[in-house]
């Protein structure tokens, strides 16, 4: 084998494992080796709650139908009410830590 190609091999391997490198640490390359991640199936599930109809709808409601807090407020923007209905706006901060 000739010297050039030799060198040429070996830059190109070089090229190629500085590249997978630089991916896996920026991320961009993510190796998902499926360890440590929990999987759970999709799909309906119910839960029962011994609680009177009333008193859930109350205690659920209750952030959007009453008087806000400031912190509530700042989080929950109501667009419309109704009797039995509320539409909000949520807003979460993402990305911020």
């Amino acid at each position: 084998m000739k010297p050039a190609r030799v060198i040429a091999a070996a830059a190109a391997g070089a090229g190629l494992f500085g590249a997978a490198y630089a991916g896996l640490i920026t991320g961009a390359v993510p190796a998902d080796l499926g360890i440590g991640q929990g999987v759970r199936p999709l799909g309906p599930f119910g839960i029962d709650i011994l609680a009177p109809r009333e008193v859930v709808f109350g205690v659920l409601a209750a952030p959007y139908l009453g008087r806000q807090s400031r912190a509530m407020a700042e989080k929950i923007q109501v667009l419309d009410r109704g009797s039995d209905m509320v539409l909000p706006a949520h807003r979460t901060r993402s990305g911020a830590r």
